[in-house]
């Protein structure tokens, strides 16, 4: 399903589909995918997983410095970033100050 807006030229009445075109900063490459206006965030996901080839608990989708959580998001800054989880942690350092 999409949205459909009816545009009137010379008498004529053309339809047409709305599209949301997003621009990805991949990990190797940079792309553009395009959905319905009515994607979901996980769908986003799932073709972005799909592009990159690895799984997707691996990979953090960011729009605007902040992770994508709603396609409201999208609607300022069209461009997402795609990173790779890095494992981490608390880390302690001990210094003899002798």
């Amino acid at each position: 399903m999409s949205d459909h807006f009816t545009l009137f030229a010379e008498g004529k009445s053309l339809g047409y589909d709305l599209k949301m075109q997003l621009f990805v900063r991949g990990l190797q490459k940079n792309y553009c995918v395009t959905f319905d206006q009515l994607s979901s965030v996980k769908e986003v996901l799932a073709r972005i997983t799909a592009h990159e080839a690895v799984a997707k608990e691996n990979l953090a989708v960011f729009c605007g410095g902040r992770p994508l959580e709603n396609l409201d998001q999208v609607a300022e800054n069209p461009t997402l970033d795609v990173c790779v989880k890095l494992k981490g942690g608390k880390v302690t350092f001990e210094c003899d100050n002798q």
